[in-house]
């Protein structure tokens, strides 16, 4: 880039030089390509100055040089407008043309020659003044304007481009938005690339006859408004002139075969084009939203119009169609709103889906006897259509084929005509009549009618089989219609909302009415139900308020819900005998006055059955009827009469609601319950309920404002509920209950009469009830004998019972000095017919044994004794199996049981459920059949309310010596496991029965106090102890017994595993030995923080003075600890002798020089901590070298008069790479028993041994076991036969 200052020099010097020379001209030599030759000559160059206003015309003897030329004229590449350029310009030239001049409007290269060579040309980005990001470089080729060569030249206005151009490539002139003016098009162009002109404000151009090639979107979004193909193009390819708004002509060339998809799609000012006569190809969408097309032939050569060819041209009035023609594609005219008629001529075979759906303004269709398809929608929506007549060739009508052809009067079916499709006449308003006997139609499809609402008359062929659900729904003019002989059945909502529809002819073969089927009928009055009908559905004749119904067909099994709802002129007053199932408000709301069901196989009814039936006045129900439903009888206020069979147990909620004629009812012995608001707002005196009733629903007489009296069941449970259920009886003066206790009352209004009312409660409880709340104010209160006494087998157990297990202490204590028996006498026992069937005393301080006689009860189905203190062997509840043992369910979680569950449970054979959790069980010794026993709960044992109870006595701890290997027998229990496959619960031996317990050095293991559980491994059947407390540290006292649980099951079943945990003090890092690593590991817990755990770290072991805190005096604890720890069992073996040479080896290397001082060389990374075990010199002369300023030197003698020296850093100091000396004051000769290293962190480095280099000696062989050490007094690794490995390295022996 030139500055601007040297600009201004140039143009001045350039200036005098003209001035001088006398002319604005010089010579110079060109260069002309011709091919391959060159012709120099001489040629002259013209030059303008700046003040040009930004136009120049260069002329150019060589390629590559624009540039260099305009700068010689004083050009401003940035203001250059219009340049005018004669001779070669290669691609270097063209990076200037592209990228350069910025300014560039027009650029006239008609005398100009494109020619290879140059540099490789970009596709510049303008705006930025660099290559597009990502694109290629191109190079130029002869006569080619290539691929990108002036595209995204937003200021370009006017190109002329080369004469002598045979080809234009790939985007060659697109994104130009400006440019308009390319008139002088070269004539000699055979070839438009793909996108050449994409998107370029052209308006005109000429193309030459040469031309024989156009690519696909090659025009596209141009603003040409005609265009005149030369017969050398036989095809158009896909988009070619997409999106050319402004294009208003298209001449297409006799000669052309294929014009391809999309290829004019969207040009909305299109007005005319051809379709060449020779056309064999039109691709899908090719014309598609030409807006202002009004006419196309289509030529007799093209068989198929593509999918969507001509949709939405919505000026298209005439379209031609030529015989030849054979398929019209799907959505070929969809949308084209201004088509008037279509011919179609006799060679067409098939109409496709949507191929002139919306051409409103079609009034005239005529189909070709040959055509045999119409595809779905191929003329919906076309809303001026009036007639129609379906060639014998179409057999079947599709889907919605004319749905929506609102002005459609007449439709004339071939009698070969089979079968109409889903919605085919939807909504055809004007249609009136319609003939479709003279079909030979088996199927009507779905809504095939439907909104029909001219509909009057339909005559219905008897070859008919089927009719679709809804297909004359809603024909809101049909008054009569007869059902084909061949349907069988009428499907849902078919003649639904038609309000005139007044006759229905059926016939005896009729077996099923669909849901909806007649639904809204209003003015339906003549319809027969054959007796043939087995099935009526859902809502079928609701609102059919003026058919007369009096009698249901025999065959009649199922009535679905609402089916005669708001039927106001139904009145039957029995059911047929098959009649087995009624929905909700089948009934609702109709005119019945009186019903004998009793003949009727019905067990209940659907819910609101006789809703609202006003006329209602007696009901007999069915001698199989077990429970009501929910709101059978609601609001029938005149029914005064109602018998009930003796089968019924259950009357629902709301059963009797408001029915407030019904004075009277007598309730049958086998009813067991009676559900909330029953007879609620009901006229009912008086009511007792039968003894067998147990359970009465809140509320169950709320508001019977006459009732005066009630006697409630001797079975009645009171429990979890109040007592609610009279509620607003303000006419109440007699009440009588079987209740030992007063039942629970927390509002006063459910007892709001009871001022005026005599209770009357079982003798012995009067005073309860004279002292409870809102009880006490009754007017009178009386006692009455029951009469009832309880079993004297079950009256003895439970006396026996309440002795064996601590009654006078319980929460809720029994009063046993009579045996009456009545609900409540005894808290937590339930009877019926006076002996037990359930006890539940869970909760209720239970201390001491389980007698056996309980469970010899013969009705005892369930025990509960769960949450107390329960101590016993299980084996000792029963010595023997009961004769008539009958419980069922068994509670006894939270107590103190022991012993073998196989032993207890073996002997209850009638089990299905056990819940043993929380409690000190220790086996299963045999396995349990559970063919029976379904459920049998024995988790968390030894675990009681959360909190870990261990009695040493039922499970001993097992020893587990830190560092090594432990092995942990879980006990049967533990293994126990219910086998779906044989159905039986057995020890689980497909799980290991032994368990590894073993600590690692890998920093794997986590110790805890909180919660204490078995950690998996990543070997089978090993698991690690791991024990954390708060720190992530073992806080465990030597030899202290701690308890873990092993989790079994997903759903968390914990067993109990007591171990006792050993150790050896000083031994940290849990590796079994007490030297400078424990010493490490002690020293990074000072200089790292507590959260650190690096490795293993046992707290305990750091710990000397067992404060549970660690400081400088624990650090003082495990020095000495070190100092006092054994050789251990390596005896005299590992004695090696030190002779006055060192070298460096590969961890660390010791030796003694002549001068008695201890070196160290050091090849590891740090050295942390030393221990040295020496013999042969004094304790007194041994100090620490001066280079050791930083650490300290603790020193001992020993029992086998071997010295101990300690070397280390309280500071955190370590020793680095290099040779050095450690101590000094040391005999020569001094022999190194036991050598250990530790670097920073707290990992045990070698010493190594290779004499030749060390100076140290090999170590001694034990010729008894023929072992050899190596200097820390390890035992090195055996390799083969006379061969060992000393720090990584072989050593023959």
């Amino acid at each position: 880039m030139y500055t601007k200052s040297y600009k201004s020099l140039r143009r001045a010097l350039l200036t005098l030089c003209l001035a001088a020379c006398g002319t604005g001209a010089s010579w110079a030599t060109t260069s002309v390509h011709n091919g391959s030759n060159t012709e120099a000559r001489p040629l002259a160059v013209s030059a303008q100055t700046s003040d040009t206003n930004g136009e120049y015309a260069i002329q150019l003897t060589t390629g590559g040089t624009l540039q260099e030329k305009l700068l010689e004229v004083g050009a401003d590449l940035a203001t250059v407008t219009t340049l005018t350029v004669t001779g070669p310009i290669n691609g270097t030239d063209i990076d200037v043309l592209h990228g350069k001049l910025t300014a560039l409007t027009t650029l006239d290269l008609s005398n100009a020659n494109i020619c290879a060579g140059g540099d490789s040309y970009h596709n510049w980005n303008i705006s930025n003044n660099t290559p597009v990001k990502g694109s290629n470089a191109y190079n130029t080729e002869d006569n080619v304007v290539g691929d990108y060569m002036f595209c995204n030249m937003p200021q370009l206005q006017k190109l002329v481009l080369p004469s002598t151009v045979t080809k234009i490539g790939k985007y060659a002139v697109a994104k130009c938005p400006n440019l308009t003016d390319m008139q002088q098009f070269p004539q000699g162009v055979t070839w438009i690339d793909e996108f050449a002109f994409y998107n370029t404000a052209v308006s005109s151009i000429t193309l030459g006859a040469a031309l024989q090639y156009i690519g696909r979107y090659a025009f596209s979004g141009s603003k040409l408004t005609s265009i005149t193909i030369p017969g050398g193009v036989t095809q158009l390819l896909n988009y070619t002139f997409q999106n050319c708004a402004q294009l208003t002509e298209a001449h297409l060339p006799e000669t052309m075969t294929s014009i391809g998809q999309h290829a004019f799609r969207n040009c909305k000012n299109l007005e005319s084009a051809n379709l060449p006569g020779r056309l064999e190809s039109l691709g899908s969408y090719a014309f598609a939203s030409c807006s202002k097309l009004s006419s196309i032939e289509i030529p007799a050569s093209l068989e198929v119009i593509s999918t969507y060819a001509f949709s939405d041209c919505s000026s298209l009035k005439n379209v031609v169609f030529n015989e030849g023609l054979t398929n019209i594609g799907d959505n070929a005219f969809q949308d084209c709103q201004s088509l008037t008629k279509i011919e179609l001529p006799s060679t067409v075979k098939r109409v496709g889906r949507y191929a002139f759906c919306n051409c409103q303004s079609i009034a005239s269709l005529k189909l070709p006897e040959g055509l045999t398809t119409a595809d779905q929608y191929a003329f919906s929506a076309c809303k001026s259509l009036t007639e129609v007549t379906l060639p014998a060739g179409i057999t079947h009508l599709a889907d919605n084929l004319f749905g929506n052809c609102t002005s459609l009067t007449t439709v004339n079916l071939s009698p070969a005509t089979q079968s109409i499709g889903s919605s085919s006449f939807y909504y055809c308003n004007a249609l009136v009549n319609i003939d479709l006997s003279l079909a030979t139609l088996n199927s009507i499809g779905a809504s095939a009618f439907r909104y029909c609402q001219s509909l009057k008359n339909v005559t219905l062929s008897n070859t008919i089989k089927t009719i679709g659900s809804s297909a004359f729904s809603r024909c809101s003019n049909l008054q009569t219609i007869n059902i084909p002989t061949g349907v069988t059945e009428l499907s849902s909502s078919i003649f639904s909302d038609c309000p005139k529809l007044e006759e229905v002819a059926m016939h005896n073969q009729i077996t099923a009415i669909g849901s909806y089927a007649f639904s809204g009928c209003e003015l339906l009055s003549r319809c027969t139900l054959p007796e043939s009908i087995t099935t009526i559905g859902d809502y079928a004749f609701q609102d059919c308020v003026s058919l007369p119904i009096t009698s249901l067909p025999t065959s009649l099994e199922t009535l679905g819900s609402y089916v005669f709802r708001d039927c106001a002129l139904l009145n039957i007053n029995r059911f047929p005998n098959a009649l087995t199932s009624i929905g909700n408000y089948a009934f609702g709301n109709t005119g019945i006055t009186t019903l004998d069901l009793s003949d009727s196989p019905l067990t209940t009814f659907g819910m609101d059955t006789f809703y609202d039936c006003q006329a209602l006045t007696s009901v007999i129900l069915p001698n199989t009827l077990i429970a009501t439903g929910i709101n059978t009888f609601y609001n029938c206020k005149n029914l005064s009469s109602v018998t009930l069979p003796q089968s019924l147990q259950r009357i629902d909620q709301g059963t009797f609601h408001e029915c407030t004629a019904l004075s009277s009812i007598t309730l049958p012995e086998s009813l067991q319950s009676i559900e909330g608001r029953a007879f609620e707002y009901s006229g009912l005196k008086s009511i007792e309920i039968p003894d067998n009733v147990t359970s009465l629903g809140i509320l169950a007489f709320y508001n019977c404002k006459n009732l005066e009296s009630a006697k409630l069941s001797k079975r009645l449970t009171y429990d979890g509920q109040y007592f609610s259920y009279f509620q607003g009886c303000t006419k109440m003066t007699k009440l009588r209950l079987y209740a030992g206790v007063p039942p629970t009352i927390d509002y006063e209004p459910y007892l709001s009469f009871r001022t005026n009312c005599v209770l009357e409660v079982p003798r012995g409880t009067e005073d309860l009830y004279r002292n409870a709340a809102y009880w006490k104010d009754f007017k009178e209160i009386n006692g009455f004998l029951t009469g009832d006494k309880l079993n004297a087998q079950d009256f003895a157990a439970l006396q026996e019972m309440y002795n064996s297990l601590g009654g006078e202490n319980w929460t809720h204590k029994w009063d046993l000095s009579n045996d009456d028996c009545y609900t409540g006498r005894w808290y937590g026992v339930s009877t019926e017919d006076n002996q037990i069937v359930s006890i539940n005393l869970s909760g209720n301080g239970l201390s001491g044994r389980i007698p056996s006689s309980v469970f010899e009860l013969p009705m005892l189905t369930t025990l509960d004794l769960s949450n107390g203190e329960i101590d016993m062997l299980v084996d000792d509840i029963l010595e023997y199996t009961p004769n008539r043992v009958n419980i069922q369910k068994l509670y006894l979680q939270n107590n103190k049981l022991k012993g073998d569950v196989y032993a207890f449970i073996s002997k209850l054979p009638t089990l299905q459920e056990v819940d043993l959790t929380c409690n000190q069980l220790t086996e299963v010794s045999e396995p349990l059949n559970s063919t029976v026993l379904k459920t049998l709960k024995l988790n968390n044992q030894f675990v009681r309310n959360g909190e870990f109870v261990y009695n040493p006595e039922v499970l001993p701890a097992e020893i587990v010596d830190l560092g090594l290997p432990s092995t942990m027998s879980l006990n049967t229990l533990q293994r126990y496991n219910h086998d779906s496959n044989t159905n039986r619960y057995l020890d689980a031996s497909g799980m290991a029965t032994l368990y590894k317990l073993t600590i690692t050095e890998n920093g794997n293991i986590s110790w805890s106090w909180l919660s204490h559980k078995l950690k998996d491994t990543d070997k089978e059947g090993v698991y690690e102890i791991s024990p954390y407390d708060a720190y992530g540290y073992m806080l465990r006292p030597v030899n202290n017994t701690i308890h873990f649980m092993s989790a079994r099951e997903s759903g968390g079943k914990y067993y109990p595993k007591p171990l006792l945990i050993r150790y050896i003090e000083g031994d940290i890092n849990v590796d079994r030995y007490v030297d400078v690593t424990d010493l490490s590991t002690l020293l990074q817990f000072f200089q790292l923080g507590e959260r650190w755990s690096r490795g293993v770290f046992n707290y305990s072991a750091a710990d000397g003075d067992k404060n549970n805190s660690l400081n400088v005096l624990d650090i003082v604890l495990n020095v000495n600890h070190i100092l006092n720890e054994e050789t251990g069992d390596n005896g005299e073996a590992n004695l090696v002798k030190v002779y006055s040479s060192s070298a460096a080896t590969d961890d660390v290397s010791l030796c003694v020089d002549d001068n008695g001082s201890l070196l160290m060389n050091i090849s590891a990374d740090t050295v942390s901590a030393l221990q040295l075990d020496l013999r042969g010199t004094n304790i007194d002369n041994v100090r620490l070298s001066k280079d050791l300023k930083a650490f300290s030197l603790a020193k001992q003698m020993r029992k086998d008069g071997s010295l101990r020296v300690v070397i280390y850093s309280n500071s955190g100091e370590v020793l680095k790479d290099g040779a050095m000396v450690l101590l000094t004051g040391i005999a020569p000769g001094t022999t190194i028993m036991n050598a250990v290293v530790s670097n920073q962190h707290a990992q045990r480095l070698s010493v190594n041994c290779n004499a030749d280099l060390t100076g140290i000696a090999l170590p001694d062989v034990d010729e008894d076991t023929n072992d050899i050490y190596d200097i820390s007094g390890r035992k090195v690794t055996t390799g083969n036969k006379g061969v060992f490995i000393i720090g990584g390295q072989k050593i023959l022996k």
